[in-house]
């Protein structure tokens, strides 16, 4: 599990983190084709951040989430190359499903700034989550958008968030073999240590 814990909060506050954990990656045959499967957590410290009653129990529950935790994709397993782009560039970088919008995560230096502009050097990132499906809310009277967090994270925690991901994405528990190849080659040990 990566968890990334905001870092504008004072000593006496309690932190709100985010967590994604892979439930599965699996690929369909095709030599490009690397699908994931992710577990999205929004805490107050170790507490879900959203009361039990904006989640669908249900659905929740048939995907085997944790309190706390709502569905998301990533196909291809393009979340893996969304971070460190974000990090190389600043720029503003939109990480969604293309297929089923569950979440959508936006990461960049000063996201509602004025102006926003890339900063290949930022030390500081905005990480903004909005939940797009999974709870009560969702449906024709108030439509796809959810419940949002921002998280305002050192260049070093996003990384390290970045480092844990490719982790455990190489975990034979969660990565098919077939996958598991594919994603080695592409982010070996060194590749990971040097992003």
């Amino acid at each position: 599990m990566a968890i990334l814990i905001d870092s504008r909060s004072d000593e006496t506050a309690t932190p709100l983190k985010l967590s994604i954990r892979w439930r599965r990656i699996f690929s369909n045959g095709r030599e490009w084709d690397r699908n994931g499967e992710m577990a999205i957590g929004l805490y107050i410290g170790d507490e879900p951040i959203f009361s039990p009653a904006v989640f669908d129990s249900g659905f929740m529950r048939g995907l085997q989430l944790r309190p706390g935790e709502f569905c998301g994709d990533s196909d291809y397993c393009e979340i893996l190359r969304d971070i460190p782009r974000a990090l190389k560039t600043g720029e503003r970088t939109v990480i969604e499903d293309f297929i089923c919008l569950f979440t959508r995560i936006v990461i960049g230096p000063d996201l509602f700034g004025p102006a926003p502009k890339a900063d290949p050097e930022a030390r500081f990132f905005d990480v903004l989550v909005i939940i797009d499906h999974g709870g009560r809310w969702h449906g024709p009277a108030v439509g796809s958008g959810g419940p949002a967090v921002l998280l305002g994270v050192t260049r070093n925690a996003l990384e390290q968030f970045w480092r844990d991901l490719v982790s455990e994405a190489l975990d034979p528990s969660v990565c098919d073999e077939v996958s598991r190849e594919r994603l080695a080659k592409e982010f070996n040990a060194e590749d990971a240590n040097e992003r």
